[in-house]
């Protein structure tokens, strides 16, 4: 686990944190990186970061290893917004949006999961963000949602080559390729119901806001030492606000805002698909906010 250069006793993040930790010790300005379930954006988040998943799609991902490849996106990491756009620059060039009357919109719903909900809902409410909240049966089931299409496109990927070379993998990667394998059918229907409709209802909440807003983790870092059944339900949590963008093939935006108990978090912009750059320029308007 690669050491948090702003918190050495917190978890540095998911499967780009090894590119977030560099960043956050300034020994690079750029982390590149990919995003599949929030793997550029949790790192951001707990290395006090800028971290982008951009539209799925937009950036190629030829010659990447595959994992899921309806949700796995291109995506890095800088410590101040103007590296930020500058990268930006290099994938959307001559990109110049509008963004002084955009609306925000807050899903107060999804908010409510983070221990810095209060924080998120003050920066909102200064903002004059409009507060919206998705359907409640579609909340409760966007972690469980993503888990079943992404294992499903996991095991179609991957699945083949694991029973051919039966390789050696640790014990949880081992239980997550086993529950991957075991992924129903009907639960997979089941599941592309939840996805139109929570897409549905994002497109009906982009019909009255430009940018939602949410945070993009629960709260800080967890300790290193958090239990593996805490960690669990955490995971549940931030599952279901990384699943918003996943399952929709969204852009979004962390920004590096608040800081608790010397620990960074923040909060997320997420747009329209190919909002990429329209994100970044609101978000420099906004200010800067890397620590």
């Amino acid at each position: 686990t690669p050491t948090n250069p702003i918190t050495p006793n917190r978890l540095p993040g998911g499967s780009s944190s090894g590119s977030a930790v560099v960043v956050a010790a300034n020994a690079a300005d750029i982390g590149l990186g990919t995003d599949t379930g929030g793997s550029i954006r949790v790192p951001a988040s707990y290395n006090g970061l800028y971290g982008l998943r951009t539209t799925h799609g937009r950036i190629s991902t030829d010659n990447m290893v595959a994992l899921a490849p309806s949700f796995d996106t291109v995506g890095w990491l800088t410590r101040s917004i103007e590296d930020m756009q500058k990268v930006a620059e290099c994938f959307y060039p001559s990109t110049l949006c509008n963004v002084d009357k955009m609306k925000f919109g807050l899903l107060s719903d999804i908010t409510q999961l983070a221990s810095h909900y209060t924080l998120v809902k003050q920066w909102a409410m200064q903002h004059n963000a409009t507060e919206l909240a998705l359907p409640a049966d579609i909340v409760k089931q966007l972690a469980e949602t993503f888990r079943v299409l992404q294992g499903r496109e996991i095991w179609q990927t991957h699945g083949a080559w694991i029973k051919q070379h039966k390789p050696n993998f640790a014990d949880d990667i081992q239980a997550r390729f086993d529950s991957c394998k075991q992924i129903t059918p009907q639960q997979v229907s089941d599941a592309e119901q939840i996805q139109i409709a929570l897409i549905s209802a994002i497109n009906a909440c982009f019909q009255k806001v430009d940018v939602l807003v949410i945070p993009t983790t629960p709260g800080i870092a967890p300790l290193l030492t958090t239990p593996a059944n805490t960690l669990a339900d955490y995971r549940t949590k931030l599952l279901t606000m990384t699943a918003i963008a996943g399952l929709a093939g969204l852009p979004q935006l962390h920004l590096p805002m608040f800081s608790v108990d010397g620990a960074p978090c923040g909060i997320s912009l997420i747009g329209l698909k190919h909002a990429d750059m329209q994100l970044i320029q609101l978000a420099k308007k906004l200010g800067n906010y890397s620590l």
